[in-house]
């Protein structure tokens, strides 16, 4: 494929995928203002459900990525659709068009399902669980070998009116070579809430597994409603273990939409 071809295909997507997100930003203006609540931008997840007949579309725009080697993502996305109000959403991810220092292609889609298992007001924590499952439409550099499994289970507590704790541990299934290895990710994250529309957040993550060094990572940022149904977001990482990314850049918008 030539250079030009290549770069056609590029600018047709950027369009197409303009296209599709400017309608969705504006209908978000007047969709239902109940409280909102993206995974987007953290690491950490948190147990909240999203409403009955409620789609939230979480986009990161960029991630910059240094590390060896160096990486970069566009448009990664999750769709969120409730299905049971404060129950269950079903889920749909793509992990975007990537691209490192020798090669660019389409990565991984995922599919799955959360469920909200416990409420702080009888358990003294939000417990919640997502299973989902790793479909391999991505291309050869950045596809798994196979349909990987794996479970997040989530806990979340409120400190005070403006102060949240949100706990992560993922239990995940990797096939390589036809063996399946164990890789596990955990997150723990505490968000303060400045104004009714600005929030910032803190976290340290890391994970570790079979054949693999663990890492360990500190992230945080910072989140806008421009209205009740759309928020933008910029996050940062760095890297505290040799293994881990240097660091990293990310920002990206979540939009509701009734369904």
């Amino acid at each position: 494929m030539t250079t030009q071809h290549h770069d056609a295909k590029r600018h047709a997507f950027l369009i197409v995928l303009a296209v599709l997100v400017l309608p969705l930003i504006v209908a978000a203006i007047t969709a239902q203002a109940d409280t909102y609540c993206p995974e987007r931008p953290g690491v950490a997840n948190s147990p909240c459900i999203m409403p009955k007949n409620s789609l939230s579309v979480e986009v990161g725009l960029t991630t910059f990525t240094h590390d060896r080697p160096r990486q970069f993502s566009f448009a990664d996305t999750l769709l969120r659709l409730g299905i049971i109000t404060d129950v269950a959403e079903v889920r749909f991810g793509w992990d975007g068009e990537l691209y490192d220092e020798q090669v660019s292609g389409a990565g991984d889609a995922s599919l799955g399902a959360k469920l909200k298992l416990l409420h702080q007001d009888t358990a003294f924590f939000d417990v919640g669980m997502t299973a989902s499952m790793v479909l391999n439409v991505g291309a050869q550099r950045f596809s798994a070998s196979g349909n990987d499994p794996s479970l997040l289970l989530m806990a979340e507590r409120d400190l005070s009116e403006n102060v949240v704790y949100t706990g992560n541990f993922q239990v995940g299934f990797e096939k390589d070579h036809g063996r399946w290895l164990q890789d596990d990710i955990w997150a723990s994250q505490l968000g303060v809430s400045l104004t009714d529309s600005w929030g910032v957040f803190g976290e340290v993550f890391g994970d570790f597994g079979d054949e693999r060094p663990a890492t360990v990572s500190l992230g945080g940022g910072a989140t806008t409603l421009l209205t009740e149904n759309l928020q933008i977001d910029f996050s940062f990482g760095l890297g505290l273990s040799a293994a881990a990314p240097d660091w990293f850049l990310s920002t990206g918008l979540a939009v509701r939409l009734p369904w």
